[in-house]
């Protein structure tokens, strides 16, 4: 496999080093594109580029493509492993932590809206319930009194 280091988190040095080591634990075998790390490309997606430069965004994804050659590549940003999904063999890092075998052979199913909205709001209701934190960035639709 290759790795897609998001774009947003290009200087994490340490981030980058983990993915990678939780890759290997799974005695998974790993080689890095061209541009990774600090030099990785954008996948096409960053701060909806593809809806204002569509074929600018679809020339990253294909570049990735191309570095990839032909390894599935392991994203650790939901929005890199659904853009280039559409051009190559992409895999969520988490997917291929639960279960490393489906998540190689493209097995996995990815939920698709409005069902991951629906999950993301039952989630934070069982956290709501379960844990107590000290700040909230909940949208509020109606004036509190």
């Amino acid at each position: 496999v290759t790795v897609q280091d998001s774009c947003v988190v290009r200087f994490d040095s340490g981030l980058h080093g983990s993915v990678r080591r939780l890759i290997r634990s799974r005695g998974i075998s790993l080689e890095e594109m061209q541009h990774h790390g600090r030099k990785t490309l954008c996948c096409g997606e960053g701060g909806g580029a593809h809806f204002v430069a569509p074929d600018l965004a679809g020339s990253w994804a294909k570049t990735r493509r191309q570095e990839a050659q032909n390894r599935r590549i392991i994203a650790f940003c939901s929005g890199c492993d659904n853009f280039l999904g559409r051009v190559t063999p992409t895999t969520h890092l988490l997917d291929l932590l639960f279960d490393p075998a489906a998540a190689l052979a493209g097995k996995i199913r990815v939920g698709r809206s409005p069902f991951t909205y629906l999950n993301r709001l039952l989630l934070k209701r069982q956290f709501r319930k379960k844990v107590r934190y000290g700040f909230s960035r909940e949208r509020v639709f109606f004036q509190e009194k």
